[in-house]
């Protein structure tokens, strides 16, 4: 479409251009004799205050009858203000004249075909023209930034190249021309924010507020050259995540015979060869590398802008070393369904993988909390603590029944469904009153959501269920199951199904309540929440541990794994303990999320309680009751009884593809070994630098099981501290074959503070190195092996030795400097405190005790 009007709108200037050249060249049709009338003696003459001589009287020309005609202008073509839809131009015959009059202090304008009038003479005042003369400058202006903004798109460049042609400036920059070349662009948001407040409690000047909204978004590349040695490369965007996506380089090459062979500032990088010392890819500063006849000198000073991180994989498995201390359960995420299913946990764990339980949930149903907005299988809800409970915490619905769940096990849900107005959203809550029951502790009403399958797992011979996602305090969480057990189908809650939503009058599900809104360690739901799962922060986890012993009691020496009931199992899944954790899918790991689950509820409290033989003194001591009948938070505060850890080694899925954990790895910075051997990039490996995906291609190092090593930088998770890198590096060339290399490196970090805590602490590390190369050609060698019988050689021979010595230096920081050695803080005890608003009451209040 669009060349197709680009088509028309030639033909017609071409049309208009051909037609008008011949109306101008014959000028028969328009300057006839017939069409003028000349003064003669007898015909009166009409004075003009232009000029002396008498005005051409033109008749009017006969109607044009094209049929689309082309009006031509009436007056002269700089008095004459009429739009045209095509400027054809004048032929070059058709002569304009200004003349200046000083005596009247106007122009006069003529236009002719030789030397007769083409049109009536025109004037115009001195200040007519001088905004005609303004009009045109700035048109022409208009039109030269045009003209710019063409060559710009067709040369790339804003500013054109600029030749100073000065001998001084060619020796020094190789070359006389400066080329800058930028492109991106700037948003800029301008506004203003006020308001009107008729507040009278308000001082006048309080009442109306106005101020001014101004944002500026900006994305510019910048590339400059000065001559063929400098280099300017900027980049910059103001919504970038992360400050090392932001580069600025100025780079100076100079030439072979020259001593400054380089010099960088700005985003730079110092790779060593060497296999001792490893140098750094991500550095801020400066460059620089010169060269004094046989010695290259290299050096640095610069801040580190990366962490170095590194990972071992057997074949292809990724090893990784996790401790997770016992207080760092993971809370609002594992639910056990009803108190029936807790109370029999233990037993059914007891000697697993064989479960004792004659538990089998058929289906379920969990509702959260709708804080997303979503429409679908969305509805009112009541959860209810008490319902399906054999004892309910509120005994005035209890009656004598067995220790099932269901929804006839008390009297809670029959009184409800017989109670008025219980079913409509309005009265319902009125309903739970009238029966005595309590909001955030018999009953939670809210406005939920059902998960879907993928958003929750559940083990149906256990009864609890896991939520993918991690609540929030104040959600509520209400499920509806069925179960089977010897045979009888059991129902707690009600299923969306059975009640269908209506949108005319909509009705209320009652479920069994898991989480109120406001937990409360008193009341029996909270020890529905499950205490006893773990997570190791990674997923795809395979089978690893460590041994580790309670070392005082009647049970002394016995590892905790067997005490806790993790150790039970041998590799051939026997009832014989081995010392190692038992990997037991569903019930004592979850390794698709990563996750470790004790077969006991309290392990660090109630059930190992029995391990210490009554020892009232040893209870104190071991057991962290805390943890399960107070808040984690609560609990936390109490560091003396937080005496365990989970402490081991687990590794991933055997694959080629692994992901270092880091996104935008500098290039260069992947260092991958393979039993001490240096695999080759794109050889041995590949890396995807912006994803940190590593890929072995060499299916002989995995299929071998040598363990591989790979280190790298992290851009985006180096530490808050300042860390200043600075590097030198001496390279001798005895001659083209024997080199002899000499590195420095000092990394030293800068506190904010001079009070630093433990595992905080500034580093100002040394390291010193020395390596020998000689690499030669042995020709001799090569024509001595294909002398040998059935032996040929495809490549020439050659001789590489190496060696290579480095020492460490450790420091610290001189900024923690106290009677003469560095000193760090376990805990600062000016800077603790606990603030407590008495604007809100507070749950519990606990004595106060000096730390």
């Amino acid at each position: 479409m669009n060349q197709a009007v680009k088509y028309l709108f030639q033909f017609v200037a071409i049309f208009g251009i051909t037609f008008w050249s011949l109306m101008v060249s014959t000028a028969t049709p328009f300057l006839h004799a017939n069409d003028f009338e000349f003064p003669t003696l007898d015909s009166p003459i009409v004075d003009s205050p232009i000029v002396d001589s008498p005005v051409v009287i033109i008749n009017t020309p006969p109607k044009d009858t094209l049929h689309f005609p082309i009006d031509d202008r009436a007056n002269d073509k700089i008095t004459d203000d009429k739009p045209t839809q095509f400027d054809l131009k004048d032929p070059n015959n058709i002569v304009t004249d200004i003349q200046y009059n000083p005596d009247s202090n106007d122009y006069s304008i003529s236009e002719k075909i030789g030397k007769e009038y083409y049109r009536a003479p025109t004037s115009m005042t001195f200040d007519e023209f001088m905004k005609y003369q303004a009009k045109k400058d700035e048109e022409a202006y208009f039109k030269k930034r045009a003209k710019n903004i063409m060559q710009i798109s067709k040369s790339g460049g804003i500013v054109p190249k600029v030749n100073l042609g000065n001998a001084l400036f060619d020796r020094i920059f190789g070359g006389n021309t400066i080329e800058v070349k930028p492109q991106g662009n700037i948003d800029m948001f301008f506004g203003v924010n006020a308001q009107n407040i008729k507040n009278p409690t308000l001082v006048q000047s309080a009442q109306k507020y106005s101020i001014f909204d101004f944002d500026m978004n900006m994305n510019i590349s910048l590339l400059a050259k000065v001559g063929d040695k400098m280099r300017m490369n900027f980049n910059y965007n103001s919504k970038a995540t992360f400050d090392f996506e932001n580069q600025m380089k100025l780079e100076y090459t100079g030439q072979d015979d020259n001593i400054i062979k380089k010099i960088e500032a700005g985003y730079i990088s110092f790779p060593l060869q060497t296999s001792l010392i490893q140098g750094v890819q991500s550095l801020f500063g400066l460059h620089t590398q010169l060269q004094f006849g046989r010695l290259r000198i290299n050096s640095v000073i610069s801040q580190q802008k990366s962490k170095k991180e590194s990972l071992s994989l057997k074949g292809g498995a990724q090893t990784q070393n996790f401790s997770v201390s016992c207080d760092n359960y993971e809370d609002f995420r594992h639910f056990l369904i009803s108190q029936s299913f807790r109370n029999n946990y233990n037993k059914a764990l007891k000697d697993y993988p064989i479960i004792n339980s004659l538990n089998n949930i058929n289906r379920i149903e969990v509702w959260v909390t709708n804080k997303n907005g979503s429409v679908e299988n969305a509805r009112d809800i009541v959860a209810l603590q008490d319902l399906g409970e054999a004892n309910p915490y509120n005994t005035t619905f209890a009656k004598s029944s067995p220790d099932v769940a269901d929804n006839n096990s008390n009297t809670l849900y029959s009184q409800i469904i017989q109670t008025p107005g219980s079913r409509d959203i309005g009265t319902v809550v009125n309903a739970m009153q009238a029966l005595g029951l309590k909001g955030r502790i018999d009953y939670e009403k809210t406005f939920a959501r059902k998960l879907n399958p993928q958003e929750f797992t559940f083990n149906p011979q256990l009864g609890f269920i896991s939520v993918n996602t991690q609540l929030q305090p104040d959600d509520v969480v209400g499920v509806a199951f069925e179960y089977t057990n010897t045979g009888r189908v059991y129902q707690v809650g009600e299923f969306a199904q059975s009640l269908p939503p209506d949108s005319t009058n909509p009705k209320v599900l009652f479920l069994k309540m898991l989480k109120s809104t406001s937990p409360d360690p008193t009341v029996p739901i909270w020890d529905l929440m499950m205490k006893n799962i773990y997570s190791l922060g990674a997923s795809g986890v395979t089978n690893g541990g460590e041994k580790r012993y309670l070392p005082e009691g009647p049970q002394a020496g016995i590892p905790l794994l067997t005490l806790l009931n993790l150790d039970r199992l041998n590799n051939q899944n026997d009832p014989q303990p081995d010392g190692r954790f038992d990997y037991v899918e569903g019930f004592t790991i979850n390794s698709q999320q990563g996750k470790i689950i004790f077969p006991v509820l309290e392990p660090f409290g109630e059930d190992l309680k029995g391990v210490l033989g009554g020892n009232i003194a040893l209870e104190k001591k071991y057991l962290y009751k805390l943890l399960y009948d107070s808040t984690k938070n609560i609990a936390i505060q109490f560091p003396q009884f937080n005496r365990f850890l989970l402490k081991g080694t687990f590794k991933s899925a055997n694959s080629s593809e692994i992901y270092l954990g880091g996104f935008n790895i500098p290039q260069g910075s992947v260092i991958v070994n393979a039993g001490g051997t240096k695999l080759t990039e794109n050889v041995d490996y590949t890396i995807d630098y912006g994803i940190g995906k590593l890929k072995i291609l060499n299916s002989g190092v995995l299929s071998s099981g040598i363990p591989i090593n790979v280190s790298y930088e992290n851009s985006a998770t180096f530490g808050v501290q300042v860390q200043n890198f600075l590097g030198t590096r001496l390279d001798y060339f005895i001659n083209d074959k024997f080199k002899i290399g000499g590195t420095m490196l000092r990394l030293s970090e800068r506190p904010y503070f001079n009070k630093v805590t433990y595992g905080d602490d500034p580093i100002k590390n040394t390291v010193l190195g020395m390596d020998v190369n000689y690499q030669n050609d042995l020709p001799s060698l090569t024509k001595l092996i294909d002398k040998l019988p059935i032996i040929s050689t495809t490549a020439p021979s050659m001789i590489n030795t190496s060696a290579e010595v480095a020492k460490l230096i450790p420091g610290h920081s001189r900024f923690i400097n106290e009677d003469g050695e560095g000193r760090i803080y376990i805990d600062d005890f000016e800077g603790t405190r606990s603030g407590y608003d008495l604007k809100f009451p507070v749950s519990r209040w606990y004595l106060a005790s000096t730390p």
